[in-house]
């Protein structure tokens, strides 16, 4: 198993059958995204056969061992253009692979048992696709698709949102199986509107407006119809509406960004907080971090501003700069941001020189502000003006200037079942790692108690000390994975200053170390302080318990004996009662019930013995009546055997029901003892 296979994916079919159709890795290759994660589900793009491959993960890391096999969907009309990214929709329904002049979206099928695939696990499938505005896009040399990203807003999630490099937004691709794919009317330019070339957009969290002048209308009580609206980053646009939407803007962050911010930006990431935080890449590694506010100056005016508040820059180590590297020269290359939906405030960053993770130390002070908590405000406006935010270099893939020697990152993915993201490089290398977290577990304790209770671990609850140590290990630089292109050379000297520069990282890291000892320590102390005090407090407690335990056995043996007399008494009240009752002339409510079943007894024997009277009186008249039929059958004729076993029938019928009324009757004379 390899070190930086943490999900033991590299060994499978499926990126065999990647590996192969991956072209061979050059000086244009670039990064790319060529695999996509949702739910379980990995897909891939397999330049050679122009499909998709489909894998679920959890199925294999269940079935560790078996060959479970993978899928490959096939579109019904392969696309005349070459993807270089894939992307997914949340409700796993819709994947679109997207390139400069194009984009393809599959209508994905539900996912069946048991191994969670598609079409019941076969090899091979064909799947309904949609190319989205193929003449336009396909056959144009100018027009190149900037972005695709699916609209979150939309309640089928089925919208497809475009961006060309003309300033073109193409407002929305509705896909399924009963609309056509076709460009609606809701497309804008932004150039009249920006005046420069955009190159990302992104979606920030929904917000409730008013309808433009056009589509308001008022309500019996004079109120005027409000819409969800999804800002678009730098414009807003209101789902399903066919008019133009309105474009505010542009707007300048404040302060300006140096001079290094200057250069060509490549993408950019909206969070979803309150108020949102923008993240803005450009070529050269730098990536700002912007608070978007409301300008409330001007809510009653015709035109909505935003107030763009630069929070902080930062930079990305682009490779190792090791060798022959001269300190003037800039590599720069295009930065993808990638969003966690697993951690609000936390991205990855992915070039053609690896991999960062950043986590903006700002969002818990966002949160914190918008509890609206008058405590807690001046804490929060100072942590999010001055808490630093934290980068990680997890994977590099290059350390030598030649751009022969470098290994792209071309496909990347988070996985959230077992939290770790893949990393697919473009020598065909695949390097799944787990995400390490730094967010606390919470305490089995809710903020009311921490906030009720008075003893000393409230203290040391508030003091956060945990989040403390954790801030003094995340400073310095992180030591990423190299992952190198097998064509890069290195000599012994390029090789020692590489360990040199990896030895100097790590002391950097052990002075992090010693300041979050030496606070350790501190802390030791102060809790051994604590903890002579409490055994103290607990030597008392229990000398008290003590004395408690003796109060209690007294107190018992008290209870016994008061038990015992109040039994005694209880015995001789009974006794006296019975007495009182013997010598009463009136019968009792007991007495008086029993007299009147008695009575009710003895009429039913009178009864009985009528019948039983009746009944011989019966039986003695019949026997007469046979006696003179045997006579006079005798002489006429003998009776048949069915009239004979007739007759018996139903003499041994009349004595069953006698004997059965004689039984009853001496029942009930023995009850009453009646002789």
């Amino acid at each position: 198993m390899s070190h930086t296979d943490f999900l033991q994916l590299s060994e499978h079919k499926f990126f065999s059958q990647l590996r192969s159709s991956l072209p061979k890795a050059s000086a244009s290759t670039k990064a790319s995204s060529l695999i996509a994660v949702c739910d379980d589900m990995l897909y891939a793009w397999d330049a050679r056969d122009n499909c998709v491959l489909a894998l679920n993960i959890k199925t294999v890391r269940l079935h560790e061992g078996e060959n479970i096999p993978h899928q490959t969907l096939l579109p019904y009309s392969p696309p005349l253009f070459t993807p270089d990214r894939l992307i997914v929709n949340e409700s796993n329904s819709l994947l679109a692979a997207c390139g400069a002049n194009g984009v393809l979206v599959f209508e994905l099928p539900s996912l069946t048992p048991p191994y969670g695939t598609f079409y019941n696990n076969k090899d091979v499938n064909y799947v309904r696709t949609h190319s989205l505005h193929e003449r336009a896009l396909a056959f144009s040399t100018k027009i190149e698709v900037r972005q695709v990203r699916f609209h979150p807003g939309s309640t089928r999630d089925n919208h497809v949102c475009l961006l060309t490099n003309d300033n073109v937004f193409v407002c929305v691709f509705k896909v399924g199986p009963s609309i056509t794919c076709a460009v609606p009317s809701s497309s804008m330019s932004m150039q009249e509107a920006l005046g420069e070339v955009a190159v990302d957009f992104d979606f920030g969290p929904p917000e409730i407006t008013a309808r433009p002048k056009s589509l308001t209308k008022k309500t019996s009580n004079g109120l005027c119809i409000s819409s969800l609206v999804m800002p678009l980053f730098i414009w807003t646009i209101t789902l399903g509406d066919k008019t133009q939407p309105e474009v505010f803007g542009p707007f300048k962050i404040r302060p300006l960004p140096d001079g290094k911010m200057n250069s060509e930006y490549c993408s950019i990431a909206v969070f979803r907080t309150t108020p949102p935080v923008m993240a803005v890449a450009n070529c050269n590694g730098h990536i700002s971090h912007v608070l978007v506010l409301d300008d409330h100056a001007n809510e009653n005016g015709k035109k909505k501003n935003k107030i763009l508040m630069l929070l902080e820059t930062l930079e990305l180590e682009l490779g190792y700069t090791v060798g022959n590297y001269s300190k003037d020269s800039e590599y720069s290359c295009p930065i993808y941001l990638h969003k966690d939906a697993g951690r609000l405030g936390n991205y990855f960053a992915t070039h053609e020189t690896g991999v960062h993770s950043i986590e903006m130390g700002c969002v818990d002070f966002l949160h914190k502000l918008a509890d609206d908590k008058e405590d807690d405000f001046e804490e929060a406006l100072e942590g999010i003006i001055n808490e630093q935010s934290s980068i990680y270099y997890l994977l590099c893939t290059k350390t030598s200037e030649d751009r022969l020697a470098n290994n792209p990152v071309i496909g990347f993915a988070l996985y959230y079942n077992r939290y770790s993201f893949l990393c697919l490089l473009a020598n065909g290398q695949l390097v799944t790692l787990p995400i390490e977290t730094s967010s606390l577990p919470q305490e089995d304790i809710d903020d009311y108690d921490v906030e009720t209770m008075s003893s000393p671990l409230k203290i040391l609850h508030n003091n956060q000390f945990d989040l403390q140590i954790q801030r003094l290990l995340k400073q310095g630089t992180a030591q990423p994975i190299l992952k190198l292109s097998s064509s890069e050379t290195k000599t012994q000297q390029d090789s020692y200053e590489l360990s040199q520069r990896s030895a100097l990282s790590l002391r950097e890291q052990f002075a992090n170390y010693e300041r979050a000892r030496v606070e350790i320590e501190k802390r030791v102390r102060s809790l051994t302080l604590l903890k002579e005090y409490q055994l103290k407090e607990l030597n008392k407690m229990n000398e008290a318990r003590v004395e408690l335990q003796e109060n209690a056995e007294r107190l018992a043996e008290k209870y016994e004996d008061l038990n015992d007399r109040q039994i005694k008494i209880t015995n001789r009240c009974q006794k006296l009662l019975i007495s009182i009752s013997k010598h009463q002339d009136v019968p009792s409510n007991a007495e008086k019930e029993f007299h009147v079943n008695v009575k009710k007894n003895e009429l039913k024997i009178d009864d009985f013995s009528d019948a039983i009277d009746k009944l011989r009186k019966k039986i003695k008249y019949q026997e007469c009546k046979i006696k003179n039929y045997q006579v006079q059958t005798q002489k006429n004729q003998e009776l048949s055997r069915d009239q004979s076993e007739s007759f018996k029938n139903s003499l041994h019928e009349t004595t069953r029901k006698i004997s059965e009324m004689m039984k009853e009757v001496t029942q009930y004379k023995n009850q009453l003892n009646i002789q």
